[in-house]
């Protein structure tokens, strides 16, 4: 009874002890089912970054949210490898502080690897990072570590596990590599920084998803990293001579540099896209790609320029600069004050009274309702009455002509002309082609708005003027041309839109020609084949000059903040187009020149300035002037 008793049990035990050996051989390979992958082990966190790029990919502004970089093929990881190791013994010195339960570091040894080296560091990190959304739990999730361990051991090299590791460790605030780290906080390659910066950069390894605050943690990170140092002289890597030089020293942040660009541009660029709502809403979240048309050699010269202009002026008296480019309504450049200012934006935001340089509006509305350049016109003292106010504009210097052609009283800005032209061309109509050519202020039907009673930037002074430029074809000016999201472009160039002739924008131009050649732009010097306009408010408060010279658009306001009038004698002409013209010659050259596109109606006729006629002869107070073939003057 006994003898079947035993044999009884005997069999039991060989059964349960079977049974036990399947269940864990089917445990086992249901837990092999969840062994990852390693071929996304190499998988890094992308870059997170908004970046705003002027032409040729000039980087103007970068703020990273996500910063990732791996080492280089060649970088000698072996130099940084004893500094790691210490870093990683000291990070781990008891099995309680750095975290390695009992099951972790019997795997370990069972691999022959030491628990707290940096080989075992970084396999725990990947060995963690590939299982961390495992479902399973427990044993399982232990055999899962195990397998998962020796799948790692048997495919990379302590060197390569190694090299992965610091390219996708986090360094602090959300940057991944140490390539990337050196960059970021040290402005360095990796392989430029000296041994107490490699020893604060690898301090900076967050761990179990702990953030470090870089400047509230900076004297535990310091004392960290000279303490690793302290461990390198103690193994003799590095001399005591060496180690007293890097303890005297001290651990100085240097973040990346962006270069320096026009702060007046990059406000203006955030303006334009503060309402895109894809760019709102994934800003921190993916890669945003913002493409401008900023030009740096146009800008530097400008800032060149007016520093030097202005160099022996009041510090207060104020400038703003503005170029279009006219094909692609591309703002170029646009400087906001003479000094590298942000909080002041002349050029884009700021609006003063625009004065004289509205004239061209009026007589384009002139030309586009049938007047021609040379229709005569009487220059007098006029007295306009509006509601029972009479309101009696002058000239400047109470200078008045008399009997003139057209061009001349756009020539010579005369100011009583220019209403009665407005007058001819309608208020109204003045006003909504001006709104159409870009005017964003609400200007009403008034006589003095003919005048340029009103405020405006300089940025819709341009505007209006690569209307004229682009042959009255309205294209909104833009400084954002695009943006890029997880690589998806959108492009943001303006479609145009006719708003007026080409013929009476051909004929403002030709007349805007000889303002700068003979008109109030003429001291300048201009570029030939330059149109210009000037303009000056009432006391010399502000002083304008807006130019159109080929494919370009260039705008200059000169004046103070306070509205004081401006000290130095003389109007836009003088205080204004000499930046227009300098910016010219330097950036285009002394001898170049510039011409526009005729449209096909337009022909080229000579005229008598006193009479208005179409002439064959040439005699004295004859000219050549542009007309529309199909409203041509008669024939004296």
């Amino acid at each position: 009874m006994k003898k079947v008793t035993a044999a009884v049990i005997i069999l039991f035990v060989i059964q349960l002890t079977a049974g036990i050996i399947l269940y864990l051989k089917s445990e086992i390979e249901y837990v092999k089912i969840f062994v990852p992958a390693l071929d996304n082990i190499s998988t890094y966190n992308d870059t997170i970054a908004f970046t705003v790029y002027g032409k040729d990919n000039l980087v103007m502004y970068q703020k990273y949210y996500v910063r990732q970089e791996k080492l280089r093929g060649d970088y000698n990881i072996a130099e940084i490898m004893p500094m790691v190791d210490i870093f990683l013994k000291e990070r781990y010195e008891t099995v309680k502080e750095h975290g390695i339960e009992r099951w972790k570091k019997i795997i370990l040894n069972y691999q022959g690897i030491d628990p707290f080296s940096l080989e075992a560091a970084a396999y725990i990190h990947y060995t963690d990072m590939l299982i961390s959304k495992s479902r399973l739990k427990g044993l399982k999730k232990e055999l899962l570590r195990w397998y998962t361990i020796d799948k790692l051991h048997n495919k990379y090299s302590q060197t390569g596990l190694t090299k992965l590791f610091l390219d996708s460790a986090m360094y602090a605030e959300n940057v991944y590599g140490i390539a990337a780290a050196s960059k970021y906080y040290f402005n360095k390659d990796i392989d430029k920084v000296n041994k107490l910066q490699q020893a604060f950069l690898l301090s900076l390894i967050s761990w179990n998803n702990r953030r470090i605050d870089v400047l509230k943690d900076y004297q535990e990170i310091d004392r960290k990293a000279r303490n690793i140092l302290n461990k390198l002289n103690s193994e003799n890597k590095i001399t005591d001579k060496e180690l007293a030089e890097y303890m005297a020293s001290s651990v100085k942040l240097e973040p990346e540099n962006i270069k320096v660009v026009e702060p007046a541009y990059i406000n203006g660029v955030f303006k334009e896209i503060a309402s895109i709502k894809e760019i709102k809403g994934n800003a921190g979240k993916k890669n945003i790609e913002i493409y401008t048309g900023y030009d740096e050699k146009a800008n530097i010269t400008a800032r060149e320029i007016l520093n030097e202009y202005y160099k022996d002026k009041d510090d207060k008296l104020q400038a703003a600069f503005v170029l279009l480019n006219n094909k692609t309504q591309e703002v170029i450049s646009a400087i906001g004050s003479r000094q590298y200012d942000t909080k002041v934006n002349r050029a884009l935001t700021t609006s003063r009274q625009m004065a004289s340089t509205f004239k061209p509006v009026v007589f384009l509305a002139a030309f586009e309702k049938g007047v021609k350049p040379s229709d005569q016109i009487i220059d007098m003292p006029y007295e306009f009455t509006v509601d029972n106010v009479v309101y009696k504009p002058n000239n400047y210097n109470g200078y008045f002509m008399g009997k003139i052609p057209v061009r001349y009283a756009f020539i010579y800005s005369l100011n009583n002309s220019t209403i009665k032209l407005a007058e001819r061309a309608g208020l109204n109509y003045v006003c909504s082609l001006s709104k159409s050519m870009g005017m964003n202020n609400d200007i009403k039907p008034f006589y003095s708005m003919a005048l340029g009673a009103f405020p405006a930037t300089p940025l819709t002074v341009a505007q209006i003027y690569s209307t004229i430029g682009n042959l009255g074809e309205y294209k909104k000016a833009v400084l954002t041309t695009g943006y890029k999201i997880d690589n998806k472009y959108v492009d943001l160039k303006p479609k145009p839109k006719r708003v007026v002739s080409e013929e009476a924008a051909y004929q403002t131009l030709y007349v805007m020609q000889a303002v700068a050649s003979r008109g109030t732009a003429r001291g300048a010097h201009l570029l030939a084949g330059t149109g210009a306009k000037t303009g000056t408010s009432n006391d010399t408060k502000d002083a304008w000059t807006a130019a159109v010279f080929g494919d370009y658009t260039a705008v200059v306001w000169v004046g103070y903040d306070d509205l004081s009038p401006i000290e130095y004698a003389g109007s836009g002409g003088k205080l204004a187009a000499p930046i227009i013209s300098a910016f010219q010659k330097k950036y285009f050259g002394q001898d170049a020149s510039f011409s526009f596109n005729k449209p096909k109606n337009i022909v080229f006729k000579r005229v008598d300035a006193r009479t208005g006629y179409l002439t064959d002869k040439r005699r004295a107070g004859t000219y050549i002037e542009a007309y529309n073939k199909n409203k041509l003057p008669r024939y004296e």
